[in-house]
């Protein structure tokens, strides 16, 4: 039995973990929870070589240091005992905590007798700060302060970047992102086959996680403690499971219950909670959209008086370019329901068949698409190859501009969203995080898509040129 538990914990992360815990929480009982074999099988496609950039947003005291910053090193260690790695956090009281904890487990009795035979730590290079193994492995750490001069390692290991009480001066918050896209993202020592792990809570919709996910580029785990707004599965990477939070599950009940949640929120503010629990960075006091100004349908009307579609079309099917979006109101008296959203990065021959396929469905009295760009080339085709009626638009303000001007529109309700109590509608939560945000917010495409919606409502003054044709070709006239 020794040597089967030696063996499952050599190979799973999470078992080295459950057993690492006694080392450095001897007095607390062990406590499971599926996020925790989630994070470490991304941890262990790291390892395999399948993975170089992780993020992960994961609420305070859920376990997520334990797993990446303590025991990942260490149970790589047992078998790429050569590994360096450089930790940072915007403490260097925090880092030496993590690296005193790694010591441990690695001189612990439990972890001698198992694989004390791979490596012995140096005793001439034996620090809280750093110490390596006979085996040319190397941990070491600092703070958000800078880098010394040589440091860098095969993993850089990030861990809370900001400090909490820091993050809302834009000042430091700004500083701390600067050191990580200018020191820290360049200390790799190979950087084709180096990696990057950044573990935090979202503090604002400006820190680093804020940055890596307008960037692109790394594997995102995105964990919310609330009750989920709707069915998601989550596919574990190397096992090949899954779990599946339905509709109202908390992230891990066991630590945190839905009262238990309803009392954290309470202590903290809505605000501060919706960043650090559930990773949505609402700024307090910079938010102009206030989620009370929408009707909420429960229903989608029998028949449409009116259905359009707003398109906003991205240009590359790559992960640092804008998804397409395409947006379906209807319209029930004089209120528009938000009925659908489609959003991906798709190449443009998916896009466009994207529309019509929609359209054949949804049956749109009007197609309005942003003249620019790929929009361009979707507007000649749609008016060449269908009986879509295309409205071209080009608007001639910036991004926030654009929206301003129809905050008194959003505000008298003309738009309304679903009620998620009788609708299923999995888009939503992306959409009301955004409103929420404006105008600070993670991602424009679905507030672009509207924004452009309400141009055409009142009409284009002022601020856009609308290119409405008379006909398509040999079809009849028809007017928008």
């Amino acid at each position: 039995m020794k040597e089967i538990r030696r063996e499952q914990s050599t190979r799973s992360l999470s078992r080295f973990l459950a057993s690492a815990w006694q080392v450095v929480e001897p007095g607390t009982p062990y406590r499971e929870n599926w996020h925790i074999g989630y994070i470490s099988e991304h941890l262990q496609a790291i390892t395999d070589g399948e993975l170089l950039r992780l993020l992960v947003m994961c609420p305070p005291r859920y376990t997520k240091s334990r797993v990446i910053s303590v025991a990942w090193p260490v149970w790589e260690w047992i078998t790429i005992p050569s590994m360096r790695y450089l930790f940072s956090s915007y403490a260097e009281n925090l880092a030496r905590q993590h690296s005193r904890e790694r010591r441990e487990i690695i001189q612990s009795d439990w972890y001698q007798e198992n694989w004390g035979d791979r490596y012995q730590l140096k005793h001439d290079q034996n620090l809280v700060t750093q110490y390596g193994n006979t085996e040319g492995g190397l941990m070491q750490i600092r703070g958000t302060a800078g880098v010394g001069t040589g440091m860098g390692g095969n993993r850089i290991i990030v861990d809370d970047p900001h400090n909490v009480k820091q993050a809302e001066s834009d000042t430091q918050r700004e500083a701390a992102v600067v050191d990580f896209r200018k020191n820290l993202s360049t200390r790799l020592n190979d950087p084709n086959t180096g990696a990057i792990v950044v573990t935090m809570q979202r503090l604002n919709s400006r820190d680093v996680a804020g940055h890596i996910l307008k960037e692109g580029g790394y594997e995102v785990i995105q964990l919310q403690a609330s009750p989920a707004k709707e069915r998601k599965i989550f596919i574990f990477p190397r096992s090949g499971k899954q779990h599946i939070r339905e509709k109202g599950d908390v992230l891990w009940a066991e630590r945190h219950n839905l009262e238990g949640i309803e009392r954290q929120k309470q202590a903290m503010g809505t605000y501060a909670f919706a960043a650090q629990y559930d990773q949505n960075p609402v700024p307090e006091g910079g938010n102009k959209v206030k989620m009370s100004w929408f009707k909420r349908y429960r229903a989608l009307p029998e028949e449409a008086e009116e259905t359009v579609f707003s398109i906003d079309t991205g240009n590359k099917p790559n992960i640092k370019n804008d998804p397409s979006v395409i947006e379906v109101y209807q319209r029930r008296h004089s209120t528009w329901l938000l009925v659908a959203i489609w959003k991906e990065r798709a190449i443009y021959p998916d896009l466009k068949r994207m529309v019509i396929s929609m359209a054949g469905h949804w049956k749109p009295s009007t197609v309005i698409i942003e003249d620019k760009a790929s929009g361009t080339s979707l507007i000649q085709d749609l008016q060449d190859e269908t009986t879509l009626p295309v409205i071209g638009i080009t608007p001639t303000t910036d991004k926030p501009s654009r929206f301003d001007i129809h905050l008194g529109h959003i505000e008298a309700g003309v738009i309304s969203l679903p009620d998620t109590n009788y609708l299923e509608a999995p888009w939503l939560n992306d959409v009301e995080m955004y409103l929420a945000q404006y105008p600070e917010p993670d991602a424009w495409d679905e507030l672009d898509a509207m924004s452009q919606f309400l141009l055409w409502l009142k009409g284009g003054k002022k601020d856009v040129e609308i290119e409405i044709p008379v006909s398509f070709g040999s079809k009849s006239a028809w007017r928008g």
